[in-house]
């Protein structure tokens, strides 16, 4: 397992069809506890697609020390506010919010678990996109040519 493997997503931008590939926040936490430490070298080449952005997010807080926008991110993964995704969908996430029996895990965050069950309850799914006909259904009749006979018939009425 590597990091590159999940995105980082925002607690309010997951559908019902994510909840088998979310990561435990405290495996989350675990994983990514390094990028908060001081006096670290972080590599963000490293991370999970997406957890610089939610790091930038706090930097203009922490203007003298990077690693403490880092440990806000971190912060934000422990409350549940943020989680990693498994992006590669080559199957169930291990360290899951769900047991083995299908239901949510007990020691999640209040905020990820209320969101979780509000998806569940809701069935909400994720948006699919649908393509609709821009063309209007075309007539036999509408296809036919109007020949020069009728066309100089039409010009000498309008003039």
């Amino acid at each position: 397992m590597t990091l590159h493997d999940y995105t980082v997503k925002s607690c309010d931008a997951i559908y019902i069809e994510d909840i088998p590939c979310i990561l435990h926040p405290n495996i989350a936490y675990r994983y990514l506890e390094y990028t908060g430490m001081q006096n670290r070298i972080i590599q963000e080449w490293d991370f999970p697609s997406g957890y610089k952005a939610y790091a930038d997010q706090y930097r203009h807080f922490h203007i003298n020390h990077p690693f403490m926008a880092y440990r806000s991110a971190l912060n934000d993964i422990k409350s549940g506010k943020i989680i990693l995704l498994k992006s590669l969908h080559g199957g169930k996430e291990i360290f899951s919010v769900q047991t083995r029996s299908g239901n949510l895990c007990t020691d999640l965050p209040l905020n990820l678990d209320s969101r979780l069950r509000y998806l569940i309850d809701n069935k909400i799914s994720k948006p699919v996109y649908v393509s609709s006909s821009r063309q209007p259904k075309q007539y036999a009749q509408a296809a036919k040519t109007i020949n020069s006979k009728a066309a100089g018939r039409l010009l000498a009425g309008n003039l």
